[in-house]
């Protein structure tokens, strides 16, 4: 089982980066390695909205899909998601989102197995520096999107 947990402080809305990180279609756009990514299933429930979710990853000669299930919680700010089959033997993750002086705090973790042991060890090599690529990543897509946003002038 691999987990990987991220605090990091960033500069806009925590309502932005829950946008961006609930825009599950738009991942290929600008997600290292994902490839596709579809919606084939919504639901609600008061505020809260479940999505099932397909993704594929591609890197070099391997591509592998996966189905999950994402709850999306804007009243609270917090995304989770939990594996439905696929790549994954088991697949947890979750987002928070709150709004600190500087900007928003995000809280992530991911903890997963893959099904094929060899595919484990070869991401496990490489696994560190792909998270930073993908937590880069919505960063980066953040700053495309919206610019400087905590609402503050920038200063340099």
């Amino acid at each position: 089982m691999i987990r990987h947990d991220v605090r990091k402080t960033v500069r806009w809305l925590p309502e932005d980066m829950f946008a961006i990180v609930a825009d599950i279609e738009a991942y290929p756009e600008f997600l290292p390695w994902c490839s596709g990514a579809r919606v084939y299933h919504r639901s609600r429930s008061g505020k809260v909205e479940t999505l099932e979710t397909e993704l594929t990853v591609s890197f070099k000669v391997i591509t592998e899909s996966y189905r999950s299930r994402v709850t999306l919680d804007p009243e609270n700010l917090r995304i989770g998601v939990a594996n439905l089959g696929g790549l994954f033997r088991t697949l947890e993750s979750g987002w928070a989102f709150r709004r600190v002086a500087s900007g928003c705090e995000i809280d992530f973790f991911i903890e997963f197995e893959f099904k094929s042991a060899v595919l484990g060890r070869v991401m496990g090599l490489m696994f560190d520096r792909a998270m930073r690529r993908m937590v880069a990543a919505f960063e980066d897509r953040a700053e495309a999107i919206y610019g400087w946003s905590t609402g503050e002038t920038a200063s340099f």
